[in-house]
């Protein structure tokens, strides 16, 4: 007799109030709003916050080409066929050392931090000599293998996929390789996503902030719960962003994305060269400003392309907050220089 475990666990929330510190921000771990989660055979492989961590095109949605990501060896995206939407497909000659991949850099991790990235992958069609239970997808970080995973039974199916990890800086390349060890299975991947033990909260997200706690048991069961965290700067002096609009709208509150557009931002600290880049340029086009740590503007621009670099090095070393405003997206950022001017 096989005795399974298929029994989700039950994750319990409760609320929490932080304060930001002096430098005006606060990590905090997913225990402080885990109040009691049970399971039936009493473990747990992660405890975290869910989708803690921001993919660009998670979803492969924007699939030509692969925004926010790196591809390589014969990978495409389309924008349909997905689980649900587009894909990423991982092909190539299926020679050794010709391994396709898509990769990512992530930013704002907590070194000492437990992550935990997931997805979800198949084969998009039988043949080609794969066959369930064959290794041909694998899990990188920083260059170096992490995990692999089997085909599934069958080899068409979604199937999801997880693989641990803790942070050792404040940023880890992620990739996704697929046809490894000279196989030649054609791998497609979708949602792709990452909780992590620890969420990082700033001036942007001071006030009353939704967030959801997942618990995964030691078998792969989850579950989540949803709470609030309050966040307060009694300590520090945070930057107000909202201006008055001459229409009477609301456009200038910090940290929204009207029109879901993602932004990515990097490397971030730097000694004051950045890259912005988008997942999809702004409609009718968008205004770049920065600002610093008292609110003063010093910097303003135009938003030129979907993918930018900028060199303000010639600033002192801090914290500086980058705004990018237009009719569909007002998102506001951190940077932070760390060079001594």
């Amino acid at each position: 007799m096989i005795v399974q475990d298929v029994t989700a666990p039950v994750a319990n929330c409760q609320t929490a109030t932080v304060e930001l510190n002096p430098s005006g921000t606060i990590d905090v771990p997913a225990t402080m709003i885990n109040n009691g989660s049970t399971d039936n055979c009493g473990g747990f492989s992660f405890i975290g916050f869910q989708n803690s961590i921001k993919i660009g095109n998670g979803q492969f949605n924007t699939a030509s080409p692969l925004t926010s990501w790196t591809s390589g060896n014969g990978t495409m995206g389309f924008t349909t066929g997905g689980n649900p939407g587009g894909f990423a497909l991982l092909n190539s000659t299926g020679a050794v050392g010709t391994d396709p991949f898509v990769q990512q850099t992530l930013f704002e991790l907590v070194p000492g931090a437990t992550y935990i990235l997931r997805g979800d992958f198949r084969k998009p069609a039988a043949g080609n000599g794969a066959f369930p239970g064959q290794v041909a997808f694998a899990i990188d970080l920083d260059g170096v293998e992490i995990a692999t995973k089997p085909l599934p039974n069958p080899v068409t199916a979604w199937t999801p996929f997880s693989v641990v990890f803790t942070a050792t800086s404040t940023s880890h390349v992620i990739r996704l390789r697929g046809e490894i060890n000279g196989t030649d299975g054609d791998i497609a991947v979708d949602n792709i996503r990452m909780d992590g033990t620890v969420k990082t909260f700033n001036c942007f997200t001071r006030g009353l902030n939704q967030t959801t706690l997942l618990v995964i048991d030691n078998v792969g069961n989850m579950s989540t719960c949803a709470t609030t965290i309050m966040v307060n700067n009694t300590f520090v002096t945070c930057p107000n962003f909202e201006e008055a609009d001459p229409s009477g709208a609301d456009n200038h509150l910090p940290g929204v994305d009207k029109a879901n557009i993602e932004l990515m931002l990097y490397p971030n600290p730097s000694d004051g060269t950045f890259t912005l880049r988008l997942s999809d340029m702004p409609r009718n086009g968008a205004t770049l400003r920065l600002m610093d740590n008292l609110g003063q503007m010093i910097y303003a621009g135009t938003l030129q392309s979907q993918s930018q670099s900028y060199d303000f090095s010639y600033l002192k070393a801090g914290t500086y907050y980058l705004q990018l405003i237009g009719d569909d997206i007002n998102i506001s950022r951190p940077i932070i220089i760390t060079h001594q001017h």
